[in-house]
């Protein structure tokens, strides 16, 4: 049985793919601070090894065991910057791929996301073996160089999120309410409010090394101020020539097929984020979850007339639980939708407005 050590399995990563290996057949063993296993002995009795630490002290943590690598194991990093981990793989006698998966460790596997895979020094066997475990996982997979990536993520990550947190401050600065502001928006604007929120929700630290470490962020950084400075200035003056240059030199530059599918993603966006407005929606809980359990609960609200507009589900922590989310055509506060609820919490599941 292949072995898999993980090296901080304490942390959120860690904790995603322990369970997702060990369901695929793996023997899972890991490593982190306190931990009963030390960093050396998971390289010394795993196949495969991950690091799974923080940006800022992967380098460090790699380096430290070096030695003990083996010429027959294959060694991952999953960190957000790939240049620097896979210097440092590369100085052990393992296999080196670099991995950064391109989203939360929230999901039940990858799909629909992209990982990015930097394949540097790898035999047919691993190599086959990370392509096979990933589309498992049921990841889009992106191969790339550890420079490209780094470069590129300058743009995907550094950029959008150093102007979201200048914004977060911008209205901090203006003292302005989020809770009054919101009353304003409709779905569209709040997408844009959501992506402030997913930062600010999550470890700064993480944040702070994405900014940091990434060497191509003062290029970046340095492009973004000069580029401000100019739009301000247009605005400023009012200049509308300059202005209406500056958009379409823009959109020209962004092309018609990515302006298309951004405006009709954002098109389904506003749309699905308005179906599921809560007065509109019926959250549905079961602590036992069986085939046809949804089918029951639909065919009681079909029999009341009542149709459906979105529908999704959740990830429930508990093994044998299920959370589903219900749009509904009309308010889920009127009589005939009430009487529905109480069929369905009588017979089947759990049911919350």
């Amino acid at each position: 049985m292949t072995t898999i050590g993980i090296i901080g399995i304490a942390g959120k990563y860690g904790q995603w793919l322990k369970p997702r290996l060990e369901a695929l057949g793996y023997n899972v063993i890991g490593s982190d601070l306190n931990s009963e296993l030390g960093n050396q002995t998971v390289v010394e009795s795993s196949d495969v090894v991950i690091f799974s630490v923080p940006p800022r002290v992967t380098c460090e943590v790699i380096r430290s065991v070096i030695d003990f690598s083996r010429a027959d194991q294959l060694w991952i990093d999953i960190t957000s910057l790939k240049t620097k981990p896979v210097e440092a793989m590369l100085c052990s006698k393992a296999n080196v791929i670099g991995l950064h998966p391109m989203c939360a460790p929230t999901g039940q596997n990858w799909k629909g996301q992209t990982v990015v895979a930097c394949v540097e020094r790898c035999d047919h066997r691993w190599e086959d073996w990370i392509i096979e475990l990933l589309l498992k996982f049921k990841a889009n997979v992106k191969f790339t160089t550890p420079i490209i990536h780094d470069k590129t993520m300058a743009l995907v990550q550094v950029l959008p999120h150093f102007g979201q947190l200048v914004t977060a401050s911008t209205i901090r600065e203006m003292d302005a309410s989020l809770e009054d502001t919101l009353e304003f928006t409709s779905p569209f604007y709040r997408i844009a409010y959501s992506l402030m929120g997913r930062i600010l929700a999550q470890n700064p630290d993480l944040y702070f090394d994405i900014q940091t470490l990434n060497p191509y962020t003062p290029m970046v950084l340095r492009t973004f101020a000069y580029q401000v400075r100019r739009l301000r200035e247009i605005i400023e003056m009012s200049d509308q020539k300059r202005f209406l240059a500056e958009f379409a030199d823009n959109r020209t530059h962004f092309g018609v097929k990515v302006v298309g599918e951004a405006f009709n993603l954002f098109d389904v966006l506003n749309q699905t984020l308005a179906n599921w407005s809560p007065e509109y929606t019926l959250v549905l809980k079961s602590s036992k979850d069986r085939p046809g359990l949804l089918a029951d609960c639909l065919r009681i609200l079909a029999d009341a007339g009542i149709n459906l507009t979105t529908i999704r589900s959740e990830q429930e922590k508990t093994p044998g639980h299920c959370k589903f989310v219900i749009g509904l055509d009309r308010k889920n506060d009127l009589p005939e939708v009430q009487e529905v609820v109480s069929r369905i919490c009588e017979k089947i599941a759990t049911v919350s407005v």
